[in-house]
């Protein structure tokens, strides 16, 4: 019984370590903290407070679209078609990118290219590779 006990407290606590390792703790960011993190990114640019506000603007709306339709996709109680997924991304990508083009200078766009657009595309903890769609994946 000692034994039993002993293996039920080191499998919990083994648990316990392994979950509270994974970054972000499993919690999806909030719109306001995407937004954030973007303006950090886009402090390389040096833009003024009124381009910064734009920037704001366009990156609010596209991640509550972008979280709407999520939760519409997670409620709907079906498998979730990623091609649509894609192309729904895809389309909502180049709506933003049309009005950060608008806003932003043709330097401030080369910029926003090189220093600002890569670091949007990164998943936390570097993605997981052998996931759906991933390397070593089954899609």
């Amino acid at each position: 019984m000692k034994k039993f006990a002993f293996i039920l407290v080191a499998t919990v606590f083994t648990s316990m370590s392994v979950l509270m390792a994974q970054p972000g703790g499993g919690q999806r960011m909030t719109v306001e903290q995407r937004v954030d993190n973007v303006i950090k990114e886009a402090k390389s640019l040096k833009l003024d407070a009124v381009k910064t506000d734009s920037v704001k603007a366009i990156f609010t709306e596209f991640y509550q679209t972008q979280q709407t339709q999520m939760e519409a996709i997670r409620n709907s109680g079906q498998r979730p078609d990623f091609e649509t997924m894609r192309a729904n991304n895809e389309k909502l990508s180049g709506e933003r990118d049309n009005r950060l083009k608008a806003v932003l200078t043709a330097d401030e766009w080369k910029q926003w290219e090189k220093k600002v657009a890569p670091s949007l595309n990164q998943r936390p903890g570097g993605g997981r590779p052998g996931g759906p769609g991933g390397p070593g994946g089954n899609f």
